[in-house]
């Protein structure tokens, strides 16, 4: 009886101890779940207290807050303690309350600072946090440039740096920024600028001939970097003949070759005027010739009738004899002669007036040029006043000018299309 007593006895609390150890686990795993982050907060903590140097208190502070921690405390039971959410576990293992203060005499128990309190092994996380998506930069919308702004600042900025040099032209390498052109004609300055900032040669700005040729507009239709013109046709130089080209030295070749045109004709003509006039002078000799040969048969003729009138006196009969058909045919021979006189007399007098005439063309072919000089400029707006602004090159300012004129009567629109 009292054996089965005994047994019963110890069953109980066997099976006692394995409730109790059941109970210990169960409680762990689910602190260790429920509350994961607030053990990792606990042993980062735990961490830093270890690493950090131990500061030596003061009696009365080890008195007051110094607490004996009991190194058979479940871990469970301290991360409950430390986290005021999660519910404590109750267990049969006695509480640990605060010690009393103590005197300096008093012995106390410390925690030696290298016990380690066993901790579970770390778990993943069931659902990791997303990373916070990065914040993509909205990007600031650039002001697309303005082709006319561009080239009215372009060409203001060349003010004094430029000065006027007639037929002056910019070069490839002035275009392209290589180097700084230093003497241009207002033309070749409108080119220059244009050329730089479309970066390409624009030809047909190379003159104000070929400037006229564009687009004209109205002075109500005026924008900043439109062209304008003083006389609208482009400068024009004439030759004698009242053609126009649009650069001097064709109108000077021109003249240089109808001069030489007209020389050639002058040295014909008097070629030919001499021809005729040693023609004119090969009839009169021999129509003098002939008067000569007449005058002779004539003179023989009346000569030898007086000496027949004498012979008749004195008893001897002769009759002088003439060649009428002789006679006849010199004087037709005169006639014709002096036809073919009066009509090279006639040429003669034609070809003296035309060599005058060529003569004074020659003339008008010597002298200067006619010029009828134009001037350009590009619009860069109004003042306060509402006074034109220009800029251009000028033969009788400093070169590069910007300022208020109204010289500019006729207006002009390049378009690259």
């Amino acid at each position: 009886m009292n054996r089965q007593r005994f047994s019963m006895i110890a069953k109980c609390c066997i099976l006692v101890c394995l409730m109790l150890g059941l109970s210990a686990v169960l409680d762990g795993r689910v602190s260790y779940v429920n509350h994961s982050d607030s053990r990792e907060t606990v042993l980062i903590a735990a961490q830093e207290t270890k690493e950090a140097p131990v500061a030596k208190a003061t009696p009365a502070a080890e008195n007051a807050s110094e607490v004996q921690v009991s190194p058979y405390i479940p871990k469970s039971t301290a991360i409950a303690a430390d986290d005021p959410t999660v519910a404590p576990v109750v267990s049969d293992v006695p509480e640990v309350s605060e010690t009393p203060a103590v005197s300096d005499s008093t012995e106390r128990m410390e925690v030696p600072a290298s016990t380690n309190i066993p901790t579970a092994p770390p778990k993943e996380k069931l659902f990791p946090a997303t990373p916070a998506p990065t914040a993509v930069p909205t990007p600031v919308p650039t002001k697309k440039p303005n082709t006319r702004e561009e080239i009215v600042h372009l060409a203001k900025s060349y003010r004094g740096e430029i000065t006027y040099l007639w037929g002056g032209k910019p070069t490839n390498n002035d275009i392209k920024g290589k180097t700084t052109p230093r003497h241009l004609d207002c033309s070749g300055f409108v080119q220059f600028v244009y050329s730089k900032v479309l970066g390409k040669r624009v030809n047909s700005l190379g003159s104000t001939i070929a400037i006229a040729r564009l687009e004209k507009i109205k002075k109500s239709e005026l924008k900043i970097g439109d062209i304008g013109l003083k006389r609208g046709t482009g400068s024009l130089y004439l030759d004698a003949d009242g053609k126009s080209y649009p650069e001097p030295g064709l109108a000077q070749r021109a003249n240089q070759r109808k001069l030489l045109r007209m020389v050639k004709k002058i040295k014909k003509n008097r070629a030919r005027k001499n021809k005729l006039y040693k023609k004119y002078k090969k009839y009169d000799e021999k129509v003098s010739r002939l008067q000569q040969e007449m005058a002779m048969i004539i003179e023989q003729y009346e000569g030898a009738e007086l000496l027949e009138s004498e012979e008749t006196d004195e008893g001897n009969a002769g009759k002088p004899i003439i060649d009428e058909d002789k006679l006849a045919a010199d004087r037709q021979k005169i006639l014709t002669y002096r036809q073919e006189m009066r009509m090279l007399h006639r040429d003669i007098e034609k070809v003296v007036k035309q060599i005058k005439r060529e003569k004074k063309v020659k003339k008008h072919y010597e002298e200067e040029i006619t010029r009828h000089i134009d001037h350009v400029g590009i619009y860069c707006g109004k003042d306060k006043d509402g006074n034109m602004l220009w800029c251009h090159c000028s033969s009788s300012g400093d070169g590069v000018v910007f300022g208020v004129t109204d010289i500019f009567k006729h207006y002009f629109r390049y378009s690259s299309k």
